[in-house]
């Protein structure tokens, strides 16, 4: 049976309501795109408080090498409609990324009703999920940002909650609170975490390829291949740089 029917219906009945979209944008899941989310997240920030939950499928790409896009996809919107049932009135679901999600929830006023937004949302994936016949095990990390802990726009708030997701990623915790000021490891760099991100959804890294000169011959003998990325607002990034982000996102089986 189905895990995706069973799960939509365990939801439905738990929180009392009934399937919606949330608007178009992403042709597969039918959620609004990263675009649209950030208007609606100013538009939320001006009316009063919320909390951002950000949603990363954990090896969604190696899922996707293990038993195909088709899988893949049907993982993605599992998520998407599962998120989508989690959403009360006001809230608004999103998909931010080629495997990352985000929740909006108005209104919120404790850390504690977050967590427990946080702990429903890991609890979809306890038991793997079933697809045709497959059975796979998907894991989630989440990061979490409310908007009374930052200062300025949207994306201020955005930002932290990816921020808050890169270190759930790398601590293999379910879900992390950012925290300004936030002092672990390399955790400063989730801006250009977040931008790797989309500039490999968006396809902007480039492959060069290099000559390998024999000395003793005179005559090129093979190339070697470079990733490149130029960015329009931080310029050319390092290749090593480039290497060091896709570790830390889970992408480097991507760019091999």
């Amino acid at each position: 049976m189905d895990t995706s029917r069973n799960a939509w219906s365990m939801i439905r009945n738990l929180f009392g309501i009934t399937r919606k979209q949330s608007g178009g944008g992403d042709p597969l899941t039918g959620l609004p795109v990263r675009s649209a989310f950030l208007q609606r997240l100013s538009q939320a920030r001006r009316a009063g408080e919320s909390a951002l939950i950000v949603v990363d499928i954990a090896g969604y790409h190696q899922i996707t090498l293990t038993y195909g896009e088709y899988t893949g996809d049907r993982v993605l919107q599992f998520v998407g409609e599962s998120l989508v049932a989690m959403c009360r009135g006001n809230d608004y679901a999103a998909r931010v990324g080629d495997d990352q999600f985000a929740l909006l929830l108005s209104g919120v006023l404790s850390e504690e009703h977050v967590l427990l937004a946080t702990h429903r949302v890991a609890s979809l994936f306890e038991a793997p999920l079933t697809f045709d016949g497959l059975r796979i095990l998907v894991r989630v990390n989440m990061g979490v940002c409310l908007s009374t802990t930052v200062k300025g726009a949207g994306i201020d708030q955005f930002e932290g909650a990816m921020k808050a997701m890169y270190l759930a990623k790398r601590s293999s915790e379910s879900a992390v609170f950012y925290q300004p000021g936030e002092t672990r490891e390399e955790g400063d760099e989730s801006p250009l975490l977040s931008r790797f991100k989309q500039a490999i959804e968006n396809s902007e890294l480039e492959l060069v390829f290099q000559a390998k000169q024999d000395v003793q011959r005179s005559a090129v003998c093979g190339a070697e291949a470079l990733i490149r990325w130029r960015n329009a607002e931080l310029g050319e990034i390092n290749p090593r740089r480039i290497v060091s982000l896709a570790k830390r996102t889970g992408d480097l089986d991507r760019l091999t």
